[in-house]
């Protein structure tokens, strides 16, 4: 079975304004635009091909054994399941993968200031509601978020103490978080983790920025993967306030 070039270029700018289609639908829906248009562009001559099937020579003496061959349809059976197996990962937001802490205490920690010798333990401050945000100064989401840290602390926690803010730098120097620290003038509670990241580890963290809402019981009611906004912040702690 041969294929014109005509065909050839028809399956390719199908395929592209499949994947930019693709794209962009998912952007509009807050979705992967990179992701969504690999998936495109790999479903696209998939597609395309099933529609051109009846469009195709029909059974000749030269292509008849081919139709029927069970490996030209084991072949595409096992290229649409890799082109599924793929799709899921391209379009799979990790940020919707739940943490298996949600609804389990929070693990406790001890934790020395950045600018002094000030040293706290989660375990103590039970009673209030804690939002635990782990943080990195080479983090780029994590000098958009640092403002909407730093105002959700002065209206809940340093002028009505409602809720407490805590920070802890990961995989980071103190000479760099404190940095950071003085750059967007954070004034509620800054720490950094040890050089083996234990803290890290036992929250399970493979990224930053994360946040965990920790209840006055001291339980994790949510887990938000990436920078928050004020909306999240005021919406997940609003029966505690």
């Amino acid at each position: 079975m041969e294929f014109s070039g005509s065909i050839v270029m028809t399956l390719v700018f199908v395929s592209l304004l499949f994947a930019v289609c693709s794209g962009i639908l998912a952007s509009k829906k807050n979705r992967n635009f990179i992701g969504w248009f690999f998936t495109g562009l790999l479903f696209g001559p998939f597609a395309l091909f099933v529609v051109l099937l009846p469009l195709l020579p029909e059974k000749t003496k030269d292509n008849s054994k081919l139709w029927t061959s069970w490996k030209f349809w084991t072949v595409w059976v096992s290229l649409f399941g890799l082109i599924a197996l793929l799709a899921f990962g391209f379009t799979t937001d990790p940020k919707n993968v739940p943490s298996p802490l949600v609804g389990r205490p929070a693990p406790d920690f001890e934790l020395t200031a950045l600018k002094g010798e000030e040293t706290i333990h989660l375990s103590e401050l039970r009673g209030t509601p804690v939002l635990l945000n782990f943080w990195a100064s080479w983090c780029q989401e994590c000098k958009v978020e640092a403002h909407i840290l730093e105002e959700f602390h002065k209206k809940y926690g340093s002028e009505t103490e409602q809720i407490l803010v805590i920070g802890i730098a990961i995989q980071d120097t103190l000479q760099n978080a404190q940095a950071f620290a003085r750059r967007f003038g954070k004034s509620y509670y800054l720490g950094l983790d040890d050089d083996a990241g234990n803290i890290a580890l036992d929250y399970g963290i493979y990224g930053v920025p994360e946040s965990f809402f920790i209840d006055p019981d001291g339980m994790i009611f949510y887990k938000q993967i990436g920078g928050v906004t004020p909306e999240l912040l005021a919406n997940k702690f609003e029966p505690f306030l």
